[in-house]
């Protein structure tokens, strides 16, 4: 089975100027026909819509809603009422996508690179921000934003962030910050409170345009390449590192052969798997690399269920003609992969690095080479569980053209037990950041 992450889709900056089409306005019908359509398609897709929200309270909040909405609104006011909406049902791939493209670069937009921590909430600055007679340093801690606490700007950021674990939700916050901030709450100035070497500070600093915001870790984890490798011959060690399962499946593979022919012509002992800023993409990708590290046949998945509609069918995706909820398992439908053959498998040690943020089939990837038994995961649990929503479909909305993705199959991960669903835990917790130094030690000892 294929298992494709919205949540590379979701977060990837855009550089886009459409000054015409941000600034288009919906009437109140409009947008109303937008939520039933959104509505009509998730209920239509999804394998199981309220699993996590009882469908009682999510219509109440649709009605709410319906029943505050303007008489006219821009695309962002849209996304603003309608994306709370996908994130109560409590799947990372279902989702409204921000609408960035309708973005023209000229926004007033909050200054400061930041990152939200994922187990406490807390604001921290990732780089200086210095203008004129203001410095503001690299790991302070924001407390006020214009008057509201960091933890209330946070717990209102959420309702736009989908996922089945707070603490991924909390690092696709980090991502998307100063947009989010953007729409919630729109500013000229900011007066910042923070806290720094046992010290409270405040200073009112300017918006700047959105095209020159410099978001470190959007640019640790989209800069290029996606994927790539390093061997280290002294230490004994090889480092494959790789944001994202996307990208040309040929030339990842190609990497990966490479990859591996080096290791083994060069006698390198041990393989640290780098998947802390991976938030998915194809599960055939990592089948890829598993092909080297297993030694018998493997599937990531145990078990879909896949709901089969017409809709779904209509949507381009390849099903059974029947209607209604389709089991796949490794009976029907699931097939073995066989691994490399033995002279081109690799059987030194792995360590895999994961952290909050690794989801969907970067999640799955860990989780195979965890269970089956050829690597250790250094690192954090990932926001990817055990068992999870999976395989989407895109349409846009009628009226304001935001993209909606839908998962329409529940995916079981080989090994997963339905009754103690989780992440991929780590065998040396440590924090994300601290995972690589920790794996070097683990090979140096």
């Amino acid at each position: 089975m294929k298992k494709t992450s919205l949540f590379i889709i979701a977060i990837i900056y855009i550089a886009a100027f459409n000054a015409n089409a941000q600034n288009q306005k919906l009437s109140r019908n409009e947008v109303v026909n937008d939520i039933d359509t959104m509505l009509f398609l998730i209920n239509e897709i999804h394998p199981n819509m309220f699993a996590v929200c009882p469908e009682s309270k999510f219509y109440a909040e649709v009605e709410k809603v319906k029943v505050q909405l303007p008489d006219s609104m821009d695309i962002f006011g849209v996304y603003k009422e309608l994306e709370p909406l996908t994130v109560l049902l409590g799947d990372g791939h279902t989702v409204l996508n921000f609408p960035r493209n309708r973005f023209t670069g000229e926004e007033a937009v909050f200054p400061l690179s930041v990152t939200v921590n994922s187990n406490d909430s807390t604001i921290t600055t990732s780089r200086a921000y210095t203008i004129e007679d203001i410095t503001i340093p690299s790991g302070a801690k924001i407390l006020l934003i214009n008057e509201m606490p960091y933890k209330n700007i946070i717990e209102e950021m959420l309702r736009y962030h989908s996922g089945e674990r707070i603490f991924f939700r909390l690092e696709k916050t980090s991502v998307n910050f100063s947009d989010i901030l953007y729409i919630l709450y729109p500013s000229e100035k900011f007066e910042i409170e923070y806290s720094y070497n046992g010290r409270i500070f405040k200073e009112i600093i300017n918006a700047i345009p959105r095209k020159n915001v410099q978001n470190d870790l959007v640019m640790q984890l989209y800069a290029p390449p996606l994927y790539s490798y390093v061997i280290d011959k002294e230490k004994n060690v090889a480092i494959f590192t790789i944001k994202s399962l996307t990208g040309k499946k040929k030339e990842f593979e190609q990497m990966v052969e490479q990859m591996f022919a080096e290791i083994k012509s060069q006698h390198i002992g041990n393989l640290i798997v780098d998947l802390r800023y991976n938030g998915g993409g194809s599960s055939d990708m990592g089948d890829i690399l598993i092909s080297y590290l297993v030694n018998k046949p493997f599937n990531q998945f145990c078990k879909s269920e896949i709901k089969v509609s017409k809709t779904v069918k209509s949507m381009g995706v390849d099903l059974p003609d029947s209607i209604g909820i389709l089991t796949a398992d490794t009976t029907n439908y699931i097939v073995f992969i066989n691994p490399k053959p033995e002279e081109e498998r690799y059987t030194g040690n792995v360590y895999v690095l994961t952290s909050h943020m690794t989801f969907s089939s970067a999640s799955s990837l860990a989780w195979l080479l965890k269970q089956s038994g050829v690597a250790k995961i250094v690192g954090e649990e990932t926001g990817g569980m055990s068992i999870s929503y999976g395989n989407i479909v895109r349409k846009k909305l009628p009226a304001s053209g935001i993209t909606l993705a839908v998962s329409f199959a529940q995916m079981y991960l080989t090994g997963s037990d339905e009754n103690n669903i989780h992440g991929v835990l780590p065998d040396f917790p440590v924090d994300s950041t601290d995972a690589l130094d920790k794996a070097l030690k683990l090979i140096e000892n």
